[in-house]
């Protein structure tokens, strides 16, 4: 039983204007239902105050869930209103793997903007990977002839020359970065994330795990997601471009003769999650109805939790990427 105060009123009526929904979950399965609504007969605001809860299962294990409302209360200061339930339990063929269908989308694919974004998405990897390698291949490729004509000279020449360039810190580039302790400890929870979201996805593609807050149901809007074949294709195009872009980044670090690219290459592919976490401001102002310290709270936590994941994962891709690079390229010069 409960009394409606001035403020429970208020409360209530700001859901019911505002169309508000829950969410709960029974055995894994979510439900939703809401809050109330308004008489348009009355001009006065009501809440469901009875649920009813159909409960399908198959042999020992539930694999069908629903819910309906009943029982409307109008809302008013002093009012007592009395929450009930009552539960049906009944038989039903759906196999236990195949419990969560009936929440998948059917028309996800026949949506074009899904399939053109995503071609899009992948012709724009293509055409930034053979944009990167052609110019630092040409760009390599001269500063190779540079440095073999520089070998050629006797010592006289070459200490009235003007050597610059990248080859100039090949003494100190494979030195330990600073604060080698932090560093490490970023780049083992990097190897530890990416290693993990990768095998997730991939499992969830072969069918052999159900993933309910991580990429079974979508962040923010509780809706299910389940096209991981699309997930896996975009966390590849993250990757390549956070590698390009970072190898970028370190060449011309090196070539203006400063050999500190490991925290370089390491927050350059790590300044994603700050674009992250900015738009996530956007989007809790602009495309939610959140309010109140626990739901800010929450939002922004969580957001900030993902966003350092974020970070630390594309952190890690671009300094191995990089260290690639860096070896490929000083491996190919006569060092003196």
């Amino acid at each position: 039983m409960v009394e409606l105060t001035e403020d429970k009123l208020k409360a209530f009526i700001y859901a019911t204007k505002n169309d508000y929904w829950y969410q709960m979950y029974i055995d894994g399965l979510p439900i939703w239902g809401k809050v109330g609504g308004l008489d348009e007969a009355t001009g006065k605001y009501y809440i469901f105050a009875h649920k009813r809860f159909e409960i399908g299962y198959n042999g020992k294990r539930i694999v069908d869930v629903n819910l309906s409302t009943e029982r409307k209360e109008v809302l008013s200061v002093g009012s007592k209103i009395q929450f009930t339930y009552e539960v049906k339990w009944k038989p039903s063929p759906v196999k236990f793997e195949d419990r969560f269908d009936k929440y998948l989308d059917p028309n996800f694919f026949q949506h074009r903007i899904h399939w053109f974004s995503i071609f899009n998405s992948f012709m724009m990897v293509i055409f930034l990977v053979g944009l990167v390698s052609m110019i630092l291949m040409r760009t390599l490729r001269k500063d190779y002839a540079r440095y073999s004509k520089d070998e050629e000279m006797d010592d006289m020449e070459r200490d009235l020359g003007d050597e610059y360039g990248w080859k100039q810190v090949h003494g100190d580039v494979f030195r330990s970065p600073s604060n080698t302790l932090l560093f490490s400890s970023l780049i083992g929870a990097g190897y530890q994330l990416t290693s993990v979201v990768l095998c997730v996805i991939i499992f969830a593609i072969l069918g052999e795990l159900y993933t309910e807050y991580f990429i079974f149901t979508s962040f923010w809007a509780y809706k299910i997601y389940y096209v991981y074949g699309f997930m896996l294709l975009v966390f590849l195009i993250l990757m390549v471009v956070t590698v390009c872009v970072t190898i970028v980044c370190t060449y011309f670090l090196l070539n203006a003769e400063d050999y500190r690219w490991q925290w370089t290459s390491f927050l350059s592919a790590a300044s994603t999650s700050i674009y992250v976490y900015i738009y996530s401001f956007y989007y809790f102002f602009f495309k939610t109805k959140m309010y109140g310290l626990f739901q800010t709270t929450f939002y922004f936590g969580y957001m900030a939790l993902f966003s350092g994941a974020l970070g630390i994962m594309c952190g890690t891709v671009g300094y191995i990427g990089t260290n690639v690079f860096v070896r490929k390229i000083y491996s190919n010069v006569k060092i003196d």
